[in-house]
């Protein structure tokens, strides 16, 4: 059976983009109305991060929403046939010169990214760019095999080095004992897991009290590798703009937390601008933690 759904799947995305977005819509709106996918926790994420907001304008912001997570969804299985050309057309990228600096210093460095905007379209961020960096991207398995063969073959062929979690202290050892240069995509604004709350970051994130992991700054520190952030900006549907700026150039020097500090700044500052662009079906502040 998934084999068989993989074989349609891969048949309906040679359709241009602009034609399978009616088909967004409508699961959307089935996601939406019929499904009411996590629709309870949506509505509690949102009314708590944007309280001055009536309830009229949160159900608005919950659309918009469920749209955009159903099109990043269509967009990112899409990418299976996407030309070099294309997505350099649909993604495009300012600051790269940031990058190129701070690889001229160091011998690598981490971009700290989120689930925002088409996060997908950023394991291609290597065709982009006029340099041939080796580019990491660091992922966590889904828990369907299924659906994760489908993002692994889709990711793959992106010309980038795919590192589950479990194994990346492994290969940053690996790469940094061998003088491998290069960069890192991190995605850094999940919830932390209940294991070692010792080394969880603590902020008011969006009128709340959130825990933030701290792997990136901790490995930053350890290589004296440099930080970016990479602020993902939606222009339209099937069209975005990623700004590269640096976050931290001498992470050595820094005090522990002020790296993940600075990021969730960073990232709030996007949310509050464009907040439908968020992955908000997470239950980012899950009440065990």
């Amino acid at each position: 059976m998934f084999w068989i759904f993989y074989a349609f799947l891969w048949l309906l995305m040679w359709l241009p983009l602009p034609l399978l977005y009616p088909l967004s819509d409508f699961c959307a709106l089935l996601m939406y109305h019929v499904l009411r996918y996590r629709r309870k926790l949506v509505r509690r994420n949102l009314t708590q991060s944007f309280p001055e907001k009536s309830l009229k304008e949160i159900k608005r912001l919950e659309w918009r929403v469920y749209r955009n997570f159903v099109d990043v969804m269509i967009e990112s299985m899409y990418s299976i046939h996407m030309s070099k050309k294309e997505i350099k057309r649909r993604l495009t990228y300012s600051g790269k010169e940031v990058l190129d600096e701070a690889l001229a210093k160091k011998q690598a460095a981490f971009i700290m990214t989120a689930h925002n905007g088409n996060y997908e379209w950023l394991t291609g961020a290597k065709l982009s760019f006029e340099k041939d960096y080796n580019y990491f991207t660091i992922y966590r398995a889904l828990s369907n095999k299924h659906f994760d063969k489908i993002m692994m073959d889709v990711r793959q062929r992106r010309h980038n080095v795919n590192i589950e979690m479990h194994d990346l202290m492994r290969k940053l050892d690996e790469n940094h004992n061998n003088g491998v240069t290069g960069f890192y995509g991190m995605i850094a604004d999940q919830k932390p897991s209940r294991k070692n709350p010792q080394h969880w970051h603590w902020t008011t994130f969006l009128h709340q009290d959130t825990p933030f992991l701290t792997g990136t700054e901790f490995l930053a520190r350890k290589y004296d590798y440099a930080v970016l952030y990479a602020r993902m900006s939606k222009l339209g549907r099937g069209r975005y703009h990623c700004h590269l700026e640096m976050l931290c150039d001498e992470p050595t020097l820094t005090s522990p937390g002020e790296i993940t500090e600075k990021y969730a700044r960073m990232l709030e500052q996007d949310l509050m601008a464009a907040p439908e662009a968020w992955l908000w079906t997470h239950n980012r502040w899950r009440k065990d933690l």
